[in-house]
């Protein structure tokens, strides 16, 4: 009798094959993150996130009355959240977590702060008319008989 090929798979070769597949999808998860890193909208929230909360560690620590406003550049329109001790920088309104570069700052107890975002649910303006006129953050630190307030505001104005 002569021998015949096997008919079946050998074991070897569904474990060759398993990893073939495992390595396509560590490739490719590897591209992927790389991508992500190299997107310039992630670095400009990141960058925007932690510029703002530099400016507002200077505006807690500056004695007296102190007024700033930072211009965001208009080719990366993001919706930007103050709360107390916190930046966030988003693509979307929502501020999905995953979406969502945050940066921490210093605060003070004594000083009450406040963040109003003039836009709320509305979407933000096109390109062509935040070349004209670009998004802003207007903060101003007001000191009234000893009490310290801090006003932030989220405009086009």
């Amino acid at each position: 009798m002569r021998y015949k090929k096997s008919q079946h798979v050998s074991t070897e070769t569904v474990f060759a094959a398993i990893g073939f597949i495992l390595a396509a999808f560590a490739i490719w998860g590897m591209f992927d993150a790389a991508k992500d890193v190299l997107d310039r909208e992630a670095l400009y929230k990141n960058y925007l996130a932690r510029d703002l909360a530099l400016i507002m560690d200077a505006i807690y620590a500056a004695p007296g009355d102190i007024g700033y406003t930072y211009t965001i550049n208009p080719k990366h329109p993001f919706f930007v959240r103050i709360r107390e001790g916190s930046i966030d920088v988003s693509g979307e309104q929502d501020f999905k977590q995953d979406e969502t570069f945050s940066y921490r700052f210093a605060t003070d107890k004594a000083i009450s702060f406040q963040f109003t975002d003039s836009f709320g649910e509305e979407k933000l303006p096109e390109y062509d008319e935040l070349l004209k006129n670009p998004m802003k953050i207007r903060i101003n630190k007001k000191t009234d008989l000893g009490k310290a307030m801090i006003e932030a505001q989220y405009t086009q104005k």
